[in-house]
């Protein structure tokens, strides 16, 4: 499933959100586990990780990632979309 990146500088930095409905909606055999029933993380390549919670009241607003500005310098530079 794509994703299109939104940055949220509101969240903390290496975090990003995604609603509850996103994530069901994701693949089976591509959905991130979860820590604690209501996070997963993401690496980028070189091992760097962002936290991503699922966020319960948001409301369906389609296939969004919200990610703070230092996730996407980091993992995401050059993407408006990720696929997962």
């Amino acid at each position: 499933m794509n994703l299109q990146i939104v940055i949220d500088n509101k969240l903390e930095e290496f975090t990003g959100k995604l609603s509850k409905m996103t994530y069901e909606k994701l693949p089976v055999g591509r959905k991130p586990i979860l820590i604690s029933n209501n996070c997963f993380q993401l690496f980028s390549k070189e091992w760097v990780s962002a936290l991503i919670l699922i966020d319960e009241s948001i409301i369906e607003d389609g296939p969004i990632l919200y990610l703070h500005q230092s996730v996407k310098d980091l993992i995401y530079p050059n993407n408006e979309f990720i696929t997962l």
